[in-house]
């Protein structure tokens, strides 16, 4: 598990679901930037840190709760330095071509 802000969590397996759906799919639920806050304005907002952003988000199919592309590759990063869990990221389908997104948020 990892945590976000107010204590929101994402699960191994939600992150695996996540990140194969927005990063290498790229689907997902479109986010639109606007105020920070998540009850102030509108459009979608990411559970993990209360932003809303102009990219792609993963729905959890349990609740309505969303996690941004951004969020979805630090929990990622972070998981799977973790020597204790021994996660690792989903790997791309075959014939998927992930292109380098100029982004370090999973560093």
């Amino acid at each position: 598990m990892v945590e976000g802000h107010k204590g929101a969590l994402i699960c191994s397996r939600c992150l695996e679901a996540g990140y194969a759906e927005v990063v290498y799919s790229q689907s997902g639920v479109q986010g639109t930037a606007g105020d920070v806050h998540p009850r102030a304005g509108a459009g979608p907002w990411c559970t993990m840190c209360l932003e809303r952003r102009a990219e792609l988000y993963w729905q959890s199919p349990i609740t309505d709760t969303l996690c941004c592309r951004r969020c979805l590759k630090q929990s990622a990063g972070v998981l799977e330095r973790d020597p204790d869990f021994g996660w690792k990221r989903p790997t791309a389908p075959a014939g998927v071509e992930v292109a380098p997104d100029g982004d370090d948020d999973d560093e």
